[in-house]
C-alpha cells in the first residue's frame, strides 16, 4: 500500500470542497453571493503570499465545482427530526382527499401539510389517542379517515372530523387482528375487508362491526374470477371476486408485502428480495427480478409502488430501484438505481415506502427520514453545461450578451469581452494583441441595422468587424480623461434616420461612425443632487428616443427638437413610474410600452402616456429589481430579476416565478445579459453563468392547489379543538382570531400563494402572497364565511374554498330578544306617552273650557255687577236727581229759593253719580291692574273727600307696588277703603285722617285711621257700625281678605284692611 502526502492547500481545498453545502445554504438564506466572497478571499491571499496562486486556483475551481456536484438541488428535499418528523424510520405514506401527506413512523403518526408536521402519539391517559405509536402501515377509506396498522396486528381509524382514534373491537371487546402487512381494503360499496388465520373480515364503515366469513381454500382460482378486492397474510392470499366470492391461496413461501397494479397484476415481495407475481389466470408464480447487496447477497424487497406513468418503483435495503413502462415489459423485469440525493450522498440505505401523490411528486420513507422528489417540468439549459462558467470566463461574470448567426456567442463580462461557443464549449478572450480590444468590462452589446456590432465599454465605444475579427475604438473625449464616467457607455441604438445614440454616465451622445464626431445632450431634472443624465438605456422609434436614467426617470426625446417629457416617481401618486432608476425599455408587439426599474418592478405605460400600470412583487413578481425585458414568439414577457425569472402573460398579465425552484444555479441576473436569438430562443446571463431555453417548452405546473386551514388561533393561542365543528362560535369579545392556511401542493409550498376574503364583512379578494397567517380584528358580531384559494408556483389559482363558517355572538344587549324587550318597551312608552299626551290635553282642554266657562261666568259677573252697579248706585241716584229738579220746575214760579235748592241738591246727586260711574270704569279697566294705580286711586279719592269736609289726609306708603293684582281684588279693597274714609269724613268729626300702605309679594294692607270721636266696641263685632261696616267686611271676605276695627271714645277709629294677591276669589 501507498501513502500520498497531502499539502496543506490541498487539506484546505477538501475542508472547503465539505464545507460549500453550508455556505451555500448560507447564501440562500442571507443573499449574499458566495463568488465574490470568495474572490475577495483569494484577493487577499494573492497579496499576502505571492507563492500560493496554484493553491488559490485550485480552491476557487474546487469550491465552486462543488456548486454543481456536491449541493443537492431544489428538486430533492430531505425531511427528518429538524424538520418536524417525529422519527425518521418512515414505514408507511398516504395521501388524505384534503391533500394532507400522512407518514407512518416507529414513533409517532405524522401529517404534513408542506410546511409543518403535526403528530400524534400514544397517551395511556387519553382513550382516543392513537393506539400505538409504532406504525406499520396506512391507509385511508372513502369517508378520508386514516387506517392504522401497528405490527401487533391492531387497527386504529383517525377521524379527522372528531380528531378521535378509534380501536376495532368485536363485541366483546378484544380487539380486532389483522395480518401485519396492509390496512383494511375497501370495496365499492364502502365495507372494509381484512383477511387472517383463513378467515376474512368485514368491517361495517359506520358502525365498525365485524363480520367474519370462511374463505374457500384453493391453490388457485378459476381463470374466470376477477378480483376485485385482494389481501394478504404472511403466506396466504386472500380474494375477493366481483360476485363477492372469497378465496384464500396459500403459497407456501412467506412474503413481505403484497401489490396489486391497475390492471389487476399482484405482486409479491420476499425478504430474499425477490419479486413474485401471482398469475392466477395461468395458475404459476413466477419471478420477475432479485434484488441483491454489492455483495452479492439477497436484498429485501420491502415495497412496492406505480405511479401514473407507468412506471414501477421497488424500495429495498439497499435503496430505490425504478422500472420504467414496466406494464409494457412481459417476463422479467430490470430495475435501475434511482438517485434521491440523500445529504450523504448514499442511495443504499433501507427503503421502506414509496408514494405519488396527485401531484406527481415523489415521496420516499427511508430509514433515515423522509424524501420528496419533484417531478421535471421546466427545462433549462445552463451555459457551459459541462463545465464551470469561470472556466470559460475566468473571474468574471456575464454582463451583456449577443448571439451570432453561426451559433457563437458574444458575451461582455465584468473583465472583458469573450467569443463563446456553445457547441463544445469553448470561449476565448479578445485582447489587444488578438483583436484590439482594450479588454475593458464590455457593458452592453448592439447589433445595427446595418449589421455592425457595436460595443459599449468604460472609455467609449468599440465596432466589431465579423470579416476581420477586429475592433474600432471610439473615444468621446474632448481633450479630457478617456477613462472619465462620461466615457462608460450603458446602451447604444440607431434612429431611423441613421444617427446613433450612446448613453452614459455624463449624458447621451449623439456620434456618427464615419468620422467620430459627436455632440453630448443633457437633461436636467433636479431630482438627484448631481443631474449629469446618466443614462441606463435606450429605445429608437421613428423620430422618438426612450431613455431610461440611473435615478432621474424615464425620457421621451424627439429627434427633431430634442425637446422632452420626463416620467418620474411621485411618492404620492400609485400611478407614477414606480422607481426612477430605468434599467431596460421594451415596447411589445401590441405597442404597449414596458419599463424596467431597479427597486419598483415592471411599469406598463399607458396608451394616452398619462399614467402607469405597476407590477411588483404584490403583483407575484419574483423580485422588484428587474434588468432585462424579452418577449417571446407568443407575446409573453420575461424579465431577468435579483431573485430569478418572471413570465408576464401578455394577454392577462398573469405572472409565472422561476426562482431558485427551477434556476438552482443562477437566480440573480445582471442588466444588459439577455438576449433573443432569431429562432426564438431566450438568453439570460447572471452572476453564475448563463441560461438557455425555449419559451414553448416550459411547461408549467398543471395542478391547483387545494387550500386547507391547519390552526385556529384565538388572541394567538392555537385552538385547534374549535375546527373540528361545523361553525366556529365566538363572544363578541373574542373577536381578535387567525387562520394558519396550508396550499397543499407539494412542490413548491414557499411558492405557493394566497387570497382570502371574509364574506359579510368584504366580498372583495385580498391577495397576501406567500403569506398563509391571516389575522382578524375588532370583528362585529355576526355570520361570517371565511373562504380562501390559492395559486401554484406558476400563479395559477384554484376555485374558491369556503373553509369555515364564524358565528360571532353578540352581547345580550345586541341580541334579536333584547331589541325585542327594549322594541316593547320602547312602544309601549310611547303608548303611554301618547296617552299621558292625549290625556293631558283633554284635561288641558277640560281646563281650558273650565277656564273659559270661569272668564264668561266672570264676565258674567263682571256684567252683572256692572248692571247692578249701574242700577243701585246710578239708577238711583238719577232717578234721585230726576225727583228734584222736578220739583224744582214745579216750585220754580212760586218759590225760587226752594227750587234752587232743589237744583244744587241734583247737582250734587248727579256729582256723585258721575263718581260712580268712574269709579266703576276704573275697576273694569285693565290699564288700572297694578297695586300703585290702586294705591293712587285710594289716595285721591281720600283727598278729595277730605278736602272738601276741610279735614286733612296723609298717605304713607312701604314696599314696591310693581306688580299687577286682579279686577275683583283691586275693587273690593277700593271701594272697602273708599267706604271706610267717607264713614271717618261723615261721622266721626275728625279733622286727620291717614292712610298708610304695607305692600308685600304676597299679600297688600292698608289703615285708616282718624283722629274723630269714635265709638264703642271693636275687632270684628259687627254691632260696631252699620251697614258701612258690614259692607267693608262682606267685601274683604269676597277676596279672602279681612277688615278689622280698632276705636275708642274720644280716641278715634282704625280700620285695617287686608288681602293677598294670589287669592281666589269667593
Amino acid at each position: 500500500m501507498t501513502s500520498r502526502k497531502t499539502s496543506g492547500g490541498q487539506y484546505l481545498a477538501r475542508v472547503l470542497a465539505i464545507l460549500f453545502p453550508y455556505i451555500h445554504a448560507a447564501e440562500c438564506i442571507f443573499r449574499f453571493d458566495t463568488g465574490a466572497l470568495f474572490k475577495k478571499f483569494l484577493c487577499v491571499t494573492l497579496r499576502l503570499n505571492k507563492s500560493l496562486p496554484y493553491t488559490a486556483t485550485l480552491l476557487y475551481i474546487l469550491l465552486f465545482a462543488a456548486a454543481a456536484d456536491s449541493f443537492p438541488q431544489s428538486r430533492y428535499t430531505h425531511y427528518g427530526a429538524a424538520e418536524g418528523l417525529s422519527q425518521l424510520n418512515v414505514r408507511s405514506i398516504v395521501q388524505d382527499k384534503q391533500g394532507f401527506l400522512w407518514a407512518g413512523t416507529w414513533d409517532g403518526l405524522n401529517r404534513f401539510d408542506g410546511y409543518n408536521f403535526l403528530t400524534f402519539h400514544h397517551d395511556f391517559t387519553d382513550s382516543s389517542s392513537i393506539a400505538n405509536s409504532n406504525i406499520l402501515s396506512l391507509g385511508t377509506d372513502q369517508d378520508d379517515r386514516i387506517w392504522v396498522l401497528f405490527p401487533d396486528g391492531r387497527i386504529n381509524v383517525y377521524d379527522k372530523r372528531t380528531r378521535r382514534f378509534r380501536l376495532l373491537k368485536y363485541p366483546d371487546g378484544s380487539p380486532l387482528l389483522s395480518a401485519a402487512i396492509h390496512t383494511p381494503k375497501q370495496d365499492t360499496s364502502g365495507y372494509l375487508w381484512t383477511g387472517l388465520n383463513d378467515t376474512i373480515r368485514r368491517i361495517d364503515p359506520v358502525t365498525l362491526q365485524i363480520t367474519s366469513y370462511a374463505a374457500k381454500k384453493v391453490d388457485f382460482p378459476e381463470a374466470s374470477v376477477r378480483p376485485s378486492l385482494v389481501m394478504a397474510d404472511r403466506n396466504k392470499i386472500y380474494i375477493i371476486d366481483t360476485l363477492l366470492e372469497k378465496y384464500v391461496i396459500t403459497t407456501g413461501f412467506d412474503y413481505y408485502s403484497l401489490f396489486v397494479t391497475s390492471d389487476k397484476r399482484i405482486f409479491l415481495t420476499t425478504q430474499k428480495g425477490e419479486l413474485k407475481e401471482y398469475d392466477y389466470r395461468n395458475r404459476t408464480i413466477r419471478t420477475l427480478a432479485v434484488f441483491t447487496t454489492a455483495k452479492g447477497t439477497s436484498a429485501i424487497l420491502n415495497t412496492l409502488h406505480e405511479d401514473k406513468n407507468g412506471n414501477l418503483w421497488a424500495g429495498t435495503s439497499e435503496g430505490l430501484f425504478i422500472c420504467e413502462n414496466f406494464r409494457s415489459l412481459t417476463g422479467k423485469v430490470s430495475f435501475k438505481n434511482f438517485s434521491y440525493a440523500s445529504p450523504s450522498g448514499k442511495v443504499s440505505e433501507p427503503v421502506y415506502a414509496v408514494f405519488t401523490d396527485d401531484s406527481d411528486v415523489l415521496w420516499i420513507g427511508t430509514i433515515s427520514g423522509l424524501y420528496k422528489v419533484n417531478p421535471v417540468r421546466k427545462t433549462f439549459s445552463f451555459l457551459p453545461a459541462a463545465k464551470n462558467y469561470r472556466d470559460l470566463f475566468g473571474d468574471s461574470y456575464p454582463i451583456s450578451m449577443l448571439s451570432l448567426e453561426d451559433g457563437r456567442m458574444l458575451t461582455g463580462t465584468t473583465n472583458g469581452l469573450y467569443m463563446y461557443n456553445p457547441a463544445n464549449e469553448t470561449s476565448y478572450q479578445f485582447t489587444p494583441q488578438n483583436s484590439g480590444y482594450a479588454g475593458h468590462a464590455a457593458f452592453c452589446i448592439y447589433k445595427a441595422p446595418d449589421g455592425g456590432i457595436w460595443v459599449g465599454t468604460r472609455r467609449g465605444l468599440n465596432r466589431y468587424d465579423t470579416r476581420t475579427g477586429r475592433f474600432k475604438e471610439y473615444i468621446f473625449s474632448s481633450g479630457g480623461e478617456p477613462f472619465s464616467y462620461k466615457n462608460r457607455i450603458y446602451a447604444v441604438t440607431a434612429s431611423e434616420d441613421g444617427r446613433f445614440w450612446a448613453g452614459s454616465a455624463g449624458g447621451l451622445f449623439e456620434f456618427s461612425p464615419k468620422d467620430g464626431s459627436f455632440l453630448v445632450h443633457t437633461f436636467k431634472s433636479g431630482i438627484v443632487s448631481e443631474s449629469k443624465s446618466y443614462i441606463l438605456s435606450l429605445l429608437a422609434e421613428g423620430d422618438t428616443l426612450w431613455a431610461g436614467t440611473n435615478g432621474e426617470g424615464l425620457l421621451k426625446i424627439s429627434l427633431r427638437d430634442m425637446s422632452y417629457k420626463r416620467f418620474s416617481a411621485q411618492a404620492d401618486n400609485p400611478t407614477s413610474l414606480s422607481w426612477n432608476k430605468v434599467m431596460a425599455i421594451h415596447r411589445d408587439r401590441k405597442g404597449r410600452l414596458w419599463a424596467a426599474t431597479m427597486g419598483g418592478g415592471l411599469n406598463l405605460l399607458s396608451a394616452d402616456e398619462k399614467s402607469f400600470r405597476r407590477f411588483t412583487t404584490k403583483e407575484g413578481l419574483s423580485n422588484n429589481t428587474v434588468y432585462g425585458i424579452l418577449e417571446d414568439n407568443s407575446g409573453d414577457l420575461w424579465v431577468s430579476t435579483n431573485a430569478g425569472l418572471s413570465r408576464i402573460n401578455g394577454s392577462d398579465y398573469t405572472i409565472s416565478v422561476f426562482g431558485r425552484n427551477d434556476l438552482p444555479d443562477i437566480t440573480e441576473f445582471n442588466q444588459n445579459s439577455y438576449y433573443k436569438s432569431p429562432d426564438g430562443r431566450l438568453f439570460f446571463g447572471g452572476m453564475r453563468g448563463i441560461i438557455s431555453f425555449r419559451p414553448e417548452e416550459i411547461k408549467g405546473n398543471p395542478h391547483l392547489p387545494r387550500i386547507a386551514i391547519t390552526d385556529f388561533l384565538l388572541f394567538n393561542k392555537s385552538r385547534p379543538d374549535m375546527l373540528g365543528a361545523p361553525e366556529i362560535r365566538l363572544k363578541y369579545n373574542q373577536n381578535f382570531f387567525s387562520f394558519e392556511l396550508a396550499a397543499l401542493l407539494y412542490d413548491h409550498p414557499g411558492s405557493n400563494q394566497y387570497a382570502y376574503r371574509l364574506k359579510g364583512l368584504h366580498d372583495e379578494w385580498i391577495y397576501t402572497g406567500t403569506r398563509r397567517n391571516i389575522d382578524f380584528s375588532s370583528v362585529e358580531p355576526g355570520e361570517y364565511i371565511f373562504a380562501a384559494k390559492a395559486a401554484n408556483e406558476d400563479g395559477l389559482w384554484s376555485e374558491e374554498q369556503e373553509l369555515a363558517r364564524i358565528v360571532i355572538v353578540p352581547p345580550f344587549w345586541r341580541t334579536g330578544w333584547f331589541y325585542a324587550v327594549i322594541t316593547l318597551l320602547v312602544a309601549s312608552a310611547i303608548i303611554l306617552s301618547a296617552r299621558y299626551y292625549i290625556r293631558k290635553k283633554y284635561k288641558e282642554r277640560i281646563a281650558g273650557l273650565e277656564k273659559e266657562k270661569l272668564i264668561l261666568e266672570e264676565r258674567n259677573k263682571t256684567r252683572d255687577r256692572i248692571a247692578r252697579d249701574l242700577h243701585d248706585d246710578l239708577a238711583s241716584t238719577v232717578s234721585s236727581a230726576g225727583l228734584y229738579l222736578q220739583s224744582a220746575k214745579q216750585i220754580l214760579p212760586e218759590n225760587k229759593d226752594a227750587a234752587l235748592q232743589f237744583l244744587e241738591k241734583s247737582t250734587s246727586i248727579l256729582n256723585k253719580a258721575e263718581q260712580s260711574m268712574s269709579d266703576i270704569v276704573w275697576s273694569v279697566s285693565p290699564n288700572y291692574d297694578s297695586v300703585d294705580n290702586l294705591l293712587l286711586r285710594i289716595r285721591l279719592i281720600a283727598h278729595e273727600m277730605c278736602s272738601s269736609a276741610g279735614i286733612r289726609t296723609e298717605f304713607i306708603s312701604s314696599g314696591s307696588g310693581s306688580g299687577s293684582v286682579s279686577e275683583e281684588i283691586r275693587r273690593n279693597i277700593y271701594l272697602a277703603a273708599k267706604e271706610a274714609v267717607s264713614n271717618a269724613v261723615r261721622h266721626s268729626s275728625c279733622t286727620r285722617i291717614t292712610l298708610t300702605a304695607k305692600i308685600s309679594s304676597e299679600a297688600i294692607s292698608l289703615t285708616i285711621q282718624d283722629d274723630g270721636k269714635g265709638f264703642s266696641g271693636s275687632g270684628n263685632n259687627a254691632s260696631l257700625g252699620g251697614n258701612g261696616l258690614q259692607n267693608i267686611k262682606k267685601r274683604m271676605s269676597e277676596i279672602n281678605g279681612s277688615a278689622q276695627f280698632v276705636s275708642e271714645p274720644s280716641g278715634g277709629t282704625s280700620v285695617m284692611l287686608s288681602a293677598p294677591f294670589a287669592s281666589e276669589t269667593k
